[in-house]
């Protein structure tokens, strides 16, 4: 799967910020952000998914979700 450009990125941190600490995704939150962007469901849910492998503390959530700017994305992961 590509990575996501940025302008998905700051629809998705946008979306997901008032979901923290959790960090799940509502139905009305994937609605939202595909009414922004280009991507389906699953690419929504597979960013989410990276987002809590990848900063399983809350505090390093609430920090990149809160980043504007260059910042490191949450990367692809292979997961089985």
């Amino acid at each position: 799967m590509p990575r996501f450009n940025d302008e998905c990125i700051t629809v998705l941190k946008k979306v997901m910020l008032p979901r923290l600490p959790e960090c799940y995704f509502m139905a009305e939150d994937i609605a939202a952000v595909q009414a922004e962007t280009a991507l389906n469901k699953e690419q929504i849910e597979f960013w989410a998914k990276n987002l809590r492998f990848r900063l399983p503390r809350v505090e390093d959530r609430e920090a990149f979700l809160r980043a504007e700017g260059e910042q490191e994305k949450v990367r692809d992961i292979n997961v089985t």
